[in-house]
């Protein structure tokens, strides 16, 4: 099933995860005049042979960018030419892990992350040594919080969009949705982190309740909607923070 699914990713990956970078990476550049070389391209496109490049439809493009470094050729193998590859340092990435912004969003989207998988391993352990469960009940136990993910998805949606009108209103500026609204002088940072603090606090409180009524052996009317709420409460965590606000 994994090579499958990987093989499936490759075949389309271009069109879900590329597209707004370098277009489907075939027959067409994308909308920067980029087109996909290398490791980069997918098994479907590599069957296809050798493609034609593309010129960028950037107004006024010339051979050298800004940075002395020639257009067309990209970190990463992306290229609009076809014919030359360069492949992205990898340790380069690791330079915004010292980033003092950049490590705090990290963490605060990562240490859920962490904690929830936690959880989700020592389902089996705690439903069956603490409670007795047979295995078809074990299995049950993931519902609450595969649920909690669901609800967690689609209410923090709405209250990313809530938060978004009110920092909209409190610095005066009218919302467009038709055309979009301008974000480059928008706060758009803080409307995505109003109210975290609270979620930060609910989520400690009920992650301790969590471990405290399982060590308790308190019955298991209550763990089930804890977690639950811990599913709901990390999905806040991960699309807040791991979301790219521009």
């Amino acid at each position: 099933m994994g090579v499958l699914k990987f093989g499936h990713l490759r075949r389309c990956g271009s069109a879900v995860d590329r597209h707004g970078i370098a277009g489907d990476g075939e027959e067409r550049c994308g909308e920067w005049g980029v087109e996909v070389a290398g490791w980069r391209r997918t098994w479907w496109s590599m069957l296809k042979g050798k493609r034609k490049g593309c010129k960028s439809r950037k107004d006024g493009a010339n051979n050298m960018g800004e940075d002395g470094e020639e257009k067309g050729v990209h970190p990463g193998g992306i290229s609009d030419t076809g014919k030359k590859f360069r492949m992205a340092n990898p340790s380069a990435c690791l330079r915004i892990l010292f980033w003092r912004d950049t490590a705090l969003v990290l963490w605060m989207s990562s240490s859920p992350y962490a904690v929830w998988y936690c959880i989700q391993t020592s389902i089996p352990l705690i439903y069956k040594d603490t409670y007795g469960f047979n295995e078809l009940q074990i299995g049950l136990t993931y519902l609450p919080g595969a649920t909690g993910v669901i609800l967690g998805s689609y209410l923090n949606g709405k209250m990313m969009d809530r938060n978004y009108r009110v920092t909209a209103r409190s610095i005066g500026r009218t919302i467009d949705k038709v055309s979009g609204d301008d974000l480059d002088d928008f706060p758009i940072e803080k409307a995505r982190a109003r109210g975290s603090y609270y979620l930060l606090i609910v989520y400690t409180c009920a992650l301790a309740g969590y471990g405290w009524v399982v060590r308790r052996r308190v019955h298991e009317g209550v763990p089930l909607p804890l977690q639950l709420m811990l599913g709901m409460l990390w999905t806040s965590f991960q699309q807040t923070c791991s979301c790219p606000a521009r």
